[in-house]
């Protein structure tokens, strides 16, 4: 088991033909990390502006970029996202979990992005499964997970969650969910991280 900051990664699972999904994938650091143990075929979601840009420069091989926000069911197609000062790598769609998080910055910019929502995930990156979900999206894990399906949690074969919320009840209620669509999973509380994989 290997990790990058707080997503914990089981490299057994894995291989050159791999897909992996990094939702929220700021500027790289976890592509980065992927790419150093081995190379397989990444999809990148960030809707970040400017962390799109740096994902751009980088000139990634084999890593496909989508300018979109992973976001649950009943969700407009397009929603505003706020980028801060003082943070550049960071903004949400939750302007009021994110400002609660950070009180002393403010919104730098605000502007519409558009939304994927993981019932549409498999279409819209043109893939029939994904050995590896990454996702850190800044609060929208929890309708995003909630979405999912028995017939969708069987073509996601292993996850890590960022989760960005203290609350017990939320969080083991989310393990709960996991597990009834037959995960197995770990919850690393330092580092508020939800790993699952699948029975």
């Amino acid at each position: 088991m290997n990790s990058c900051k707080n997503h914990q990664t089981d490299f057994r699972c894995i291989d050159k033909n791999s897909i992996i999904v990094d939702a929220g994938a700021c500027q790289g650091t976890f592509i980065d990390f992927i790419r150093s143990k081995l190379y397989c075929k990444i999809y990148a979601i960030e809707p970040c502006k400017s962390n799109f840009i740096a994902l751009e420069d980088k000139n990634y091989t084999d890593v496909s970029l989508f300018n979109f926000a992973l976001v649950g069911p009943n969700t407009d197609q397009y929603v505003i996202f706020k980028e801060y000062i003082g943070l550049p790598e960071w903004g949400s769609i939750y302007d009021k979990e994110l400002a609660h998080k950070h009180p002393k910055f403010k919104a730098e910019e605000s502007y519409e992005v558009e939304t994927m929502q993981i019932t549409d995930i498999f279409k819209t990156l043109c893939i029939d499964h994904i050995d590896y979900l990454k996702m850190d999206i800044e609060g929208a894990e929890f309708d995003v997970l909630s979405s999912m399906d028995i017939n969708m949690a069987s073509k996601i074969y292993q996850l890590s969650v960022e989760v960005h919320t203290r609350d017990n009840t939320k969080i083991m209620s989310l393990v709960s969910n996991l597990e009834n669509l037959n995960y197995t999973c770990e919850w690393f509380a330092d580092k508020l991280e939800l790993w699952a994989v699948k029975k």
